[in-house]
């Protein structure tokens, strides 16, 4: 990663210990992606856990948490999953909840409750406006062209997001068991590729239930190498052109084009909606100017002149 997203969002205390508890090993700086919050506050909070004896500070190379016990292999994996947090904040994206579930097989995948600010983005960002113009007119069905339009015009779009990893081309058994999210799967390199889209379906005469091998093909990659997200453009039958995602307005043009997880998204022009799902960033902008020693000290400066 280049540049990180921190000092935007405070922190929740509660969804910090759940995050260590559930992690079984996680990174400080890793949290510190995930959470994008001041490195300062969250030192606080950690030391306060530790010292209640809810959590244990450990080092592998660099500070890691856990409640119980840990396993090393999760802490390269969550970080690699941090990562995509960080690009989804990149391109204004933001998240109003974060989780990591454990899988069957002891692996983690971390769920985000997110959301975006289409209608701000489209009116106060003219070349963001330029995109969306295009994208919406490279859109076929009316019906997309429709939803594309209600992330364009709405204050708030809530969607929730499922963060996985493969890192072992030869043991590879990842495949879809829902669509009740958008997914976004994170690998090393373009070399799993190949792999990925020998599995790609578009679940038209399969059933999820049941599934234990096949990939739903509206799925995400972050690739983590070149630091980016993809996805995969049908272009025949059984054959996908894999492009870059380089904008909010992409995100929601492939969303429009090719999720099979619209009926879990929310549009709301409730700017108290979007207030509540902003608290976090809102806290934390407050919690800047409370704590901004030097403004503090100009201003008491200027009262007493």
């Amino acid at each position: 990663m280049t540049t990180q997203f921190v000092n935007k969002r405070a922190i929740d205390t509660e969804e910090l210990f759940q995050i260590i508890n559930n992690s079984d090993g996680i990174y400080e700086s890793t949290l510190l992606k995930m959470l994008q919050c001041n490195r300062i506050s969250l030192e606080s909070r950690l030391k306060t856990l530790e010292k209640n004896k809810m959590i244990t500070k450990q080092k592998l190379g660099k500070y890691f948490f856990y409640t119980n016990h840990f396993d090393s292999k999760n802490l390269s994996l969550l970080d690699s999953q941090a990562n995509i947090i960080q690009k989804l904040v990149d391109y204004a994206m933001f998240t109003e909840t974060i989780q990591i579930i454990t899988k069957d097989n002891n692996y983690k995948e971390v769920y985000l409750s997110a959301y975006a600010t289409g209608k701000i983005n489209f009116k106060t960002n003219e070349q963001l406006k330029q995109i969306a113009n295009v994208r919406y007119n490279q859109l076929i069905s009316k019906e997309d062209m429709n939803w594309y339009l209600e992330f364009l015009k709405n204050i708030l779009t809530k969607f929730p997001v499922k963060i996985s990893n493969i890192t072992n081309k030869l043991d590879s058994h990842y495949h879809t068991n829902s669509l009740d999210a958008v997914e976004i799967l994170s690998i090393p390199n373009i070399e799993y590729i190949p792999i990925l889209e020998a599995k790609l379906d578009d679940f038209s005469y399969k059933k999820i239930a049941g599934n234990t091998y096949y990939i739903r093909d509206d799925i995400l990659l972050y690739i983590e190498s070149e630091n980016r997200i993809c996805y995969f453009d049908k272009i025949q039958n059984r054959q996908y052109e894999l492009k870059r995602i380089s904008s909010i307005m992409d995100f929601f043009y492939v969303l429009a084009k090719n999720s099979k997880s619209k009926n879990t998204f929310y549009f709301s022009s409730d700017t108290i909606e979007l207030n509540t799902a902003h608290h976090l960033y809102i806290k934390s902008q407050q919690n800047k100017k409370k704590f901004n020693t030097v403004q503090l000290k100009k201003n008491k400066q200027k009262a007493q002149s």
